[in-house]
């Protein structure tokens, strides 16, 4: 189902939170975690914000930067620091990593 209450315009979203849109660049995410029906941005201002929707919702309105890394977590490759047996490194956020989708990460940025 697509996003209703988080428009996407040119490279950004808009996410309401106490009557106030506030715009945020793709660019400008770092980690996104799914709970549930929300999922917790997280901008590389360390800023955390919550939208109502899931991975599927919001996978069209993401760059190719954007990796699954966990059943609960996706990524932004601009930001990656490490890969560990079981985690990620993210700035300066431990993000855990399953092995399938370490796999595919590691192919992803072309380590075999």
């Amino acid at each position: 189902q697509p996003l209703t209450h988080s428009p996407v315009i040119k490279n950004a979203i808009f996410i309401k939170e106490k009557g106030v849109f506030h715009k945020i660049m793709i660019h400008d995410i770092m980690v996104l975690k799914s709970e549930h029906v929300y999922i917790q941005l997280t901008t590389a201002s360390g800023r955390n914000f919550l939208m109502r929707g899931s991975f599927a919702s919001l996978s069209p309105a993401l760059s190719d930067s954007f990796i699954k890394v966990h059943r609960s977590y996706m990524i932004n490759t601009d930001f990656l620091e490490n890969i560990g047996k079981t985690s990620v490194l993210i700035g300066e956020l431990e993000i855990p990593v399953s092995q399938r989708h370490r796999e595919e990460l590691l192919s992803k940025i072309n380590i075999h």
